[in-house]
This record gives C-alpha cells, sequence and structure tokens, in this order.
C-alpha cells in the first residue's frame, strides 16, 4: 500500500492498514502470509509483479493505495495473481477523517475478509478445472454435492460416502476434497 501523491501523512497511514492487513491474514489456518517488511521492500524498488511472486513464493498480492482528498481518505485495494499478471479483485472505498481510527480496524477485516474468500474461491476454480480421472469421480462427486444440499444429517452421512469413494478412484480431484 502506498500513496501515489506521496504525502507522508498517507503514506504512514497506508503503511499501517498493510501492516494490519498483514496481521488480520495471519491468523486465518493454512493462509501463507508474507511479513509486511518483504513486501515494502520490493514495492519500493519497482520490482515486477511475476518476480515480486517468485521472490516471496506467493501466488497472490494485496497491492493500494491511499490517498487524501478532503476530510475523507480514498483507499484501494487489489488483489493480484502473480503468475497470471492479472487483477483478481479489487475495492474502493472512501472513509471520513474523523472515523479513521474507529474505521481502520473495521477496513482491514473487510478486506482481509473479502481477500481470503476470494484466494479460496480462486483456487477452487484453478482445482476444479483439472479433469477427474475417469467419468466415475466426476459423477459420485455430483452425487455427494446433491447429498449435501438435503441439508440434513443423513444428507450428509452421505455426501461424504460419495466424496470418500471418489477420492479412493482419484485422490488428487480436488473438488471431491472440497
Amino acid at each position: 500500500f502506498k500513496d501515489p501523491n506521496g504525502n507522508g501523512e498517507a503514506q504512514l497511514l497506508a503503511r499501517g492498514i498493510a501492516a494490519d492487513l498483514v496481521t488480520e491474514l495471519s491468523r486465518t489456518h493454512g493462509l501463507r502470509v508474507v511479513s509486511h517488511q518483504s513486501s515494502f521492500e520490493l514495492a519500493a524498488a519497482a520490482t515486477p509483479l511475476a518476480q515480486i511472486g517468485r521472490q516471496l513464493r506467493t501466488r497472490y498480492l494485496a497491492d493500494g493505495t491511499v490517498h487524501r482528498e478532503g476530510e475523507q481518505l480514498h483507499i484501494l485495494v487489489e488483489l493480484l495473481d502473480t503468475e497470471a499478471g492479472r487483477v483478481v479483485w479489487s475495492s474502493a472505498r472512501r472513509v471520513d477523517l474523523a472515523g479513521v481510527p474507529a474505521a481502520q480496524q473495521a477496513i482491514v477485516g473487510r478486506i482481509a475478509g473479502t481477500l481470503l474468500e476470494k484466494v479460496r474461491n480462486t483456487e477452487e476454480r484453478r482445482a476444479a478445472a483439472r479433469a477427474p480421472t475417469s467419468l466415475d469421480v466426476y459423477v459420485l462427486t455430483a452425487h455427494g454435492k446433491s447429498m449435501m444440499h438435503k441439508y440434513s444429517p443423513q444428507g450428509m452421512r452421505d455426501a461424504r460416502r460419495f466424496f470418500e469413494q471418489a477420492l479412493v478412484i482419484d485422490p488428487n480431484y480436488a473438488p471431491a476434497w472440497v
């Protein structure tokens, strides 16, 4: 996160939001989060996105800007795919300066939750794109999904049974794991 106008006050706030976001995301089990010091160092050097991804060994990067517009802060956040070189998700928010301390935590929580959801959804779509080893695996997984939508204890047990059968045939079929 940075202030595109070079305003020192907004730059401090941008770094604070980035540090808080790293802290919030690092609380999530199963999500590897790189320290904000590492990312600040690479951002200052204007390193290409793909190179940052390789150096930090990360697929996704949260990037953003914070700048002051009168009595409001304008915060732009993007989730970037370092391998594909594209924006996966973006959001812009305006916050009144008077409410910045209280709003900062709410913004960070919202950003963290949304980024986590987007990363998980994108990874699920990537995993689902891999074809199963046989049509039986696909059919068993489809049956499992339909059983889940019965929203009953028996439906969940049946769904689990179908997913487990699919994984016996193809242990790497991600939709059955999901």
